[in-house]
């Protein structure tokens, strides 16, 4: 089961203060929870850009679909994290988009652990 972000403060805090990153098919926002928590609370959105309603709601599902497949990600642990539809979520297969996603948080977590070091 996942958690999920619904206010849009949430939202608006993760663009403004979350680590970025961009995929073919979706941008990844990534923030650490304040609390102690232990599991990720996720996000999906779809601007008017990726098409209409329908089109909003099947890129929404797959982007459900594929945070519940990678929800136990040792990144994903205790993040908060919001996945932005781009046009192509709606046409590649499921496994590049998996592929997309570990690849993003390989990538954040990278840029992470440069934060920290600094």
């Amino acid at each position: 089961m996942l958690t999920i972000l619904k206010n849009r403060n949430d939202f608006v805090n993760l663009t403004k203060n979350g680590d970025k990153w961009v995929c073919r098919s979706f941008v990844v926002l990534s923030l650490p929870q304040s609390d102690d928590a232990t599991s990720p609370i996720w996000g999906f959105t779809a601007s008017k850009k990726v098409g209409n309603a329908v089109k909003r709601n099947r890129a929404k599902r797959r982007m459900r679909a594929l945070a519940q497949k990678t929800n136990t990600h040792p990144y994903a642990r205790d993040k908060q994290i919001v996945l932005i539809a781009r046009d192509n979520v709606l046409t590649e297969s499921f496994a590049i988009l998996e592929k997309d996603l570990n690849w993003a948080f390989r990538k954040l977590s990278e840029k992470e652990k440069q934060k920290d070091s600094v």
